[in-house]
């Protein structure tokens, strides 16, 4: 069947949301018993997305902005930035640790006192997963669950924190 317009920008990702909640389910081998709301799942969308990359999934380029007031280091040694993520689907709630990990290099922005960079990779890696029920408190807080990466990978990287007021990560599919 051709397709005479567009397909909805929205319409897109909210099948995008709903397929990748489900394979998310499917990993953790839950889909038999989840009961939810789509737009729960919309509401997630890059989170999920995010989730699926990180749990090798459907494997995504991971770009990573930030901004810094100094010169980072620029030897051999890579960068690791934890990561905690947090997805509710259904009845179930899926926290995951995770540490992106490869080399900033400065983007053309900048302004007096800094300068924005970028990481982009396939190099990340799962610390650690955890599925609970909805309404159970997360048993290790996310600081806990950042800590463990960084004392996973403290040794062997820089440890590159970075707040997250906006969500600082995109995911870009891997054309095959």
């Amino acid at each position: 069947m051709p397709l005479t317009t567009p397909i909805n920008r929205e319409i897109s990702k909210y099948a995008a949301s709903i397929s990748t909640g489900w394979k998310l389910a499917k990993y953790f081998d839950i889909q038999q018993n989840v009961r939810l709301r789509p737009s729960e799942l919309l509401q997630q969308h890059e989170l999920l997305l995010f989730m699926d990359s990180i749990l090798g999934i459907q494997r995504r380029w991971i770009k990573l902005s930030f901004w810094s007031n100094s010169e980072l280091p620029n030897d051999e040694k890579v960068f690791c930035s934890p990561i905690v993520l947090n997805v509710v689907i259904g009845q179930y709630r899926i926290a995951l640790a995770a540490a992106i990990l490869g080399r900033p290099l400065p983007t053309e922005q900048s302004t007096d006192d800094a300068r924005q960079f970028e990481i982009t990779t396939l190099d990340v890696k799962l610390c650690r997963k955890h599925l609970y029920d909805r309404s159970e408190g997360l048993k290790h807080s996310k600081q806990e669950l950042k800590e463990l990466v960084i004392q996973e990978y403290k040794d062997s990287t820089y440890i590159l924190i970075l707040e997250r007021r906006v969500f600082p990560v995109s995911t870009v599919d891997i054309p095959y």
